[in-house]
């Protein structure tokens, strides 16, 4: 649940304030987002600073909104891959003859197999879709780093890690189907 504060200054501004109190769930939402908005008032040009200012708030806050979703799904993706992954190992068949296995995996590359998995992974932890383009590929990294870069509010370097892993892979891809094309 997200707070949205207004308050009118004396300075005749209004100070827009967005947090969230659930600080476990977005970990450096409370006093995040602040804002001074000129107070509108007959003269054009102050309402159209109004309206620029909180409509970059908005693109802002729908940055940092995409974001913490962004980063929700990626840990519920994870543990949906490790239980899948455990379950896989599980129902293996330890009796299986090593010759079908040898066909299995001649029939299936490893190389293509592991790129379409690190691909779909790569993805995932941008938060992109198949089809999208450089330039939100380019914006979903950007925001991600920003959030988790080691040197900015002490972020994760694992995670950040892979965003760069994610981001080198997917941009290699688009390269690979501009040079194909």
């Amino acid at each position: 649940m997200l707070i949205i504060h207004l308050t009118r200054r004396v300075d005749s501004t209004i100070a827009l304030k967005i947090s969230c109190p659930d600080a476990d769930t977005f970990q450096s939402s409370i006093n995040a987002l602040k804002f001074l908005i000129p107070a509108p008032s007959r003269s054009y040009h102050r309402v159209a600073k109004c309206w620029i200012i909180l409509a970059s708030a908005a693109r802002e806050l729908e940055t940092y909104l995409s974001t913490m979703v962004a980063r929700f799904c990626a840990d519920v993706i994870t543990e949906e891959e490790q239980s899948s992954e455990a379950k896989h190992e599980e129902g293996r068949d330890d009796n299986s003859s090593e010759a079908g296995r040898d066909e299995e995996e001649q029939a299936w590359s490893p190389f293509d197999r592991r790129r379409k998995m690190t691909l779909g992974r790569a993805q995932a932890t941008l938060f992109v879709t198949a089809d999208a383009p450089v330039e939100v590929v380019q914006s979903a990294y950007r925001a991600l780093a920003k959030l988790h870069h080691p040197d900015v509010k002490g972020g994760n370097e694992t995670r950040m890690r892979a965003i760069n892993q994610a981001y080198e892979m997917l941009t290699e891809a688009f390269r690979m189907r501009a040079s194909a094309a």
